[in-house]
């Protein structure tokens, strides 16, 4: 929380609206706002097996920046 480097905490659709690509729109738009105000490297805490898929099917540019955490190992939670 101290590093300075922008952080996503977490992503969550609504359940009628999942299975669209919205998440997947939202969290580029999100990592690229990043990087227009100058921030070199993102962490992405991911919380459950699902956000993992979805990170893991970003293009490589976008993958390039992001330092992943995988936290699903400690049960995630709004699945």
């Amino acid at each position: 929380m101290t590093s300075g480097e922008p952080t996503i905490v977490g992503l969550y659709t609504v359940r009628s609206c999942r299975y669209r690509g919205y998440g997947k729109i939202v969290l580029e738009a999100a990592i690229r706002r990043s990087l227009e105000r100058g921030f070199p490297k993102i962490r992405i805490d991911v919380l459950t097996p699902k956000a993992m898929k979805l990170v893991q099917s970003l293009s490589e540019e976008l993958l390039s920046v992001l330092a992943v955490h995988d936290q699903s190992m400690f049960g995630g939670f709004l699945e």
